[in-house]
This record gives C-alpha cells, structure tokens and sequence, in this order.
C-alpha cells in the first residue's frame, strides 16, 4: 500500500469520533474503540502510517501478539474489555474465572437463548456481533476511511456509473439486499 498524503500537524487528534444508532434503543452512542488514539495516530499520522506499514503490519508481530493473546498471561485484559463494551455475561456459556486466555474469551459459546435467530429465508444472520457501517449524502469525491484505507465513492465501488447512483443517497442497511451492488 502506498502511503497516502495526509495534513500536516496532529491532524489525526482532530478526527470525530464514530457515533452510531443501537438497533434496540434507538439512541445515538459512541463507538468505544480500543487505543483508539493509537489506532487514529497509525492510520492517519505520516509517522505513524510509516510504523503502521514497516512494523505493525507485518506477519511476525501479529504471530507474537497472537500468541500473547493465546497465553493466560492475556487474561488480565478480559474484566476491562467486558467493562469497556459493557458485554453481558449472562449470554456466556463459560463464567469469567473460566477462560483460559483472552482468545478464549473473545470467541467464547454463548447460551442457546443468549441471541434470537429469524429463520425466515428472507432474512440474513450474522453468526458474529458487529455493526453495519453506512454513509449517508455521499458525494463523488469525499473520503472515507475503512480498516485504515481511504476511499472515495468511485474508488470503494470501483465503477463510475454504479457510484453516481449512490451520491446523495441514504442507503438503509436494513435494504442492501434491494441495492444492486456487485458482487
């Protein structure tokens, strides 16, 4: 990936942070974001894009970091990541004394009643907790960021005619499956 030019200064300290709308109680909240001013500095800072391609991305550390977070040691990060996330544990087959490492936490078995599943074939299920991402009053030429890269309409879409369709358009996540969008 090549760097991208980026403003000048502690550009990255000015970035908003992420607000969404929870699905169940229709209040607008902020996104909690783990390091999230180490993640903005990597991803939007040019020293910190320059770590972020020649140290952090590569596949050696991620092998380290992943086996501290398979190791018991990790376990310590369990009880602040629940707090921060507010995660409940009452959906959790296993209790918190239980995991034997972070990992084992974060892909943990829930109780069969702990999520309700639409079995209407109509319907889509997501077999991971997560958040659609949806933009609203796009214009052809402003930028988004999407796991760190910056896109515009015409270059996430990759087809000119397909992004005029979008610009200015609310897309409802709830209808993606109305859109035409490729595959």
């Amino acid at each position: 990936m090549m760097l991208q030019p980026r403003l000048p200064g502690q550009y990255y300290k000015r970035i908003p942070s992420i607000y969404y709308i929870e699905r169940e109680s229709q209040l607008l909240k902020k996104e909690k974001i783990p390091a999230e001013r180490w993640l903005k500095w990597l991803y939007h800072d040019p020293l910190g894009n320059i770590a972020l391609e020649s140290i952090i991305k590569q596949k050696a550390l991620s092998q380290i970091y992943g086996r501290y977070m398979d190791s018991a040691v990790s376990v310590s990060k369990i009880k602040p990541f629940i707090e921060m996330f507010e995660i409940n544990m009452d959906e959790s087959q296993k209790r918190l004394k239980d995991f034997r490492s972070f990992n084992d936490f974060f892909y943990r078995k829930l109780v069969p009643q702990a999520r309700k599943i639409d079995k209407l074939p109509s319907s889509v299920v997501s077999p991971a907790d997560g958040k659609l991402l949806a933009f609203q009053n796009l214009k052809l030429d402003q930028h988004f960021v999407i796991k760190g890269y910056d896109f515009s309409l015409i270059e996430f879409l990759n087809d000119d005619s397909l992004a005029l369709q979008y610009v200015s358009r609310q897309i409802n996540p709830r209808r993606l499956s109305s859109l035409p969008l490729p595959c």
